[in-house]
């Protein structure tokens, strides 16, 4: 039996007209979501993956967060996107100063970053930098599965390197 192109409904995301075995085929246009330190274009988001440009703005961060689900692979594709990785292992309410210690990554065009579920990160551009963009590529990405960490500040940690 042989598996034909149907027409689907687009939807808010996937702007997707085609679909085969049930999967969004064919032309995207993304959605544009507007952060406080930059802005996402969502290309794709599906039960089996997601796909996202993202372009943090000279001397932003994103929230310093985590996700129970999320699998990502971050590929840069213009400027050096600074990674920050928390050490969880040491956080604990009664010292949240434990929860400084961490490790930066700089991570530059062409290359990539893989950030497992459960790993609180924060992503940061430079003040060298007009703007870092890079593609994201995950599991599907939900809201709910995103969990920042708010007791720490707006902002906690912003990389020494990055400051003005």
């Amino acid at each position: 039996m042989m598996n034909t192109l149907t027409q689907s409904s687009p939807d808010h995301v996937e702007h997707t007209t085609l679909e085969f075995k049930g999967t969004p085929v064919g032309y995207t246009k993304p959605l544009t979501i507007n952060k406080t330190w930059g802005h996402e274009l969502v290309h794709i988001n599906t039960p089996r993956y997601c796909c996202k440009t993202l372009h943090i703005n000279r001397g932003q961060t994103t929230s310093c967060h985590f996700h129970i689900n999320k699998h990502e692979t971050m590929v840069v594709t213009e400027g050096i996107l600074y990674v920050r990785l928390y050490n969880t292992s040491l956080f604990s309410e009664e010292s949240k100063s434990l929860f400084r210690q961490y490790e930066d990554f700089d991570v530059y065009a062409g290359d990539s970053f893989v950030i497992a579920p459960g790993m609180v990160h924060q992503l940061m551009c430079s003040w060298e930098d007009q703007y870092v963009k890079f593609i994201e590529c995950s599991t599907f990405s939900e809201d709910i599965d995103s969990h920042r960490i708010y007791a720490l500040g707006k902002n906690p940690y912003v990389a020494p390197r990055i400051s003005p």
